[in-house]
């Protein structure tokens, strides 16, 4: 992060990592230490003024639970 906000970056573009997230391959298990380290990501990004831009389809319902 402080790279990123020493070469003055504006936007950070990822990726999820799925299996992170959904270890079982689908919706029937989370894995909450997924979630948490993408909302930790998300919330260092933004208290530095970069904007996260996720650059896979993300599940409408995953992306309200991530943003809450």
């Amino acid at each position: 992060n402080d790279l990123l906000t020493h070469i003055a970056v504006d936007f950070y573009r990822f990726s999820f990592s799925w299996p992170r997230i959904l270890p079982d391959g689908h919706g029937n298990r989370i894995n909450q230490a997924g979630i948490d380290y993408y909302n930790k990501l998300i919330d260092l990004l933004v208290a530095n003024n970069i904007q996260p831009v996720v650059s896979s389809q993300v599940n409408s319902n995953l992306l309200d639970f991530l943003t809450k």
